[in-house]
């Protein structure tokens, strides 16, 4: 793959516009050609990726990261509402959580998306950046 080829756009749910900043920043210091997206809730998400499956001209994001709570729909719904559409359930999806609970990883497993603690540190949120930027090229290498 091009190196300087864009990997595509990444598709970010969080009601917190200050998680949201600060992981546009680590993505787009990862990764120039990077796009972002924001939603803030799952309900907003679920619309965009319908818009996406109704037209030839709207793509799909090459990951969803997506914050576990968020209002009118959280995390889990959204994943849920995700994999019952044919269309969708190839999504990369990451999942973010301030808290570290085994509930939340179980859920994770069952439906096999990935699952991250926020880092509290801009070195852990550098990280996490990396990990979603490889699943975009992933993502791109089997489409």
């Amino acid at each position: 793959m091009d190196a300087t080829a864009p990997v595509g756009f990444v598709l970010i749910a969080d009601d917190d516009i200050e998680d949201i900043e600060m992981l546009t920043t680590a993505l787009k210091d990862a990764e120039s050609n990077v796009d972002v997206k924001v939603a803030e809730n799952g309900k907003k998400v679920m619309e965009q990726l319908q818009k996406a499956a109704g037209s030839v001209a709207e793509p799909y994001p090459c990951v969803l990261v997506m914050d576990m709570n968020m209002p009118k729909m959280d995390g889990r719904e959204t994943v849920v509402a995700i994999k019952g559409y044919e269309h969708f359930k190839n999504l990369p999806i990451l999942l973010f959580s301030t808290a570290k609970n085994r509930t939340d990883e179980l859920f994770a497993e069952k439906w096999g998306v990935h699952f991250v603690q926020k880092p509290d540190s801009m070195q852990g949120l550098n990280e996490v950046a990396h990990v979603i930027l490889n699943m975009c090229r992933a993502k791109n290498e089997t489409v």
